[in-house]
């Protein structure tokens, strides 16, 4: 989608989103998209899912870290 390239399946990176199936050969072009999609996004909305995501990944870094201190 990014680049162009095509690549056979089962490889590349595929995500179903809004109705729409993105699809990227790797990851750099995942990014270079998704790079662009957020700098777009505005509004209350927007706030709002970033805060969820990065309350999603924290809360999944504090257990991870919790299961590595309770084997030592």
């Amino acid at each position: 989608m990014v680049c162009g390239r095509k690549f056979p399946l089962g490889q590349g990176v595929i995500i179903n989103m809004c109705g729409f199936t993105l699809k990227f050969h790797n990851k750099s072009c995942a990014m270079k998209f998704f790079r662009v999609f957020a700098s777009r996004l505005t509004g209350d909305e927007a706030k709002k899912v970033t805060k969820e995501v990065i309350d999603e990944f924290l809360s999944r870094l504090n257990e991870q870290r919790k299961l590595k201190s309770k084997k030592l």
